[in-house]
């Protein structure tokens, strides 16, 4: 709850809050055993649940950008304009883990080969615009990348003005 006088916490620090309270919980968990065989497959279930919570890491980037023109600055023939975006993801590659993973798969002749994979990870981009008093347009894109490069890029949400047919994308 929000006390008089104090900011309200930030979502990061909520998380933060939360991930300290599964770690306690956690380690109360494995130090505490259940004696009846019965409890421990929910023993189990609870363990695998909060030892997952308590891997994952949500990082939340917000960026705005506001532009407004004006409709004698237009050349003749001219009736919008068109801005791109470049968004820099090698600040963020920076943070994440180093580790791989070894993948298997089978070769023609059923030789069975082992490759060494890069952790992979997924963001998800959530682009919203809206351009004068028309609703808003939303695309929702998935990123996959690894920490040294983008492995894919893929459109999995779209609606707004424009985006009608967009649920066969």
């Amino acid at each position: 709850m929000k006390e008089e006088g104090k900011p309200a916490p930030s979502l990061e620090q909520r998380l933060a809050e939360h991930a300290d309270l599964a770690v306690g919980s956690l380690r109360r968990l494995r130090r505490h055993e259940p004696g009846e065989e019965s409890l421990h497959r929910y023993f189990a279930t609870i363990d695998n649940y909060l030892s997952w919570f308590t891997e994952q890491r949500l990082l939340a980037l917000h960026y705005r950008s506001r532009s407004r023109m004006s409709p004698t600055r237009f050349l003749s023939g001219y009736d919008h304009t068109r801005e791109i975006l470049t968004l820099d993801l090698s600040s963020i590659a920076r943070l994440m883990d180093k580790g791989s993973r070894r993948v298997y798969r089978l070769e023609e002749g059923d030789q069975v080969v082992r490759e060494e994979v890069e952790k992979r990870h997924l963001l998800n981009l959530v682009i919203r615009e809206t351009q004068g008093d028309a609703p808003p347009t939303l695309q929702r894109w998935k990123i996959v990348m690894s920490r040294s490069r983008i492995v894919d890029v893929e459109r999995v949400h779209a609606e707004g003005p424009g985006h009608e047919d967009a649920a066969g994308w």
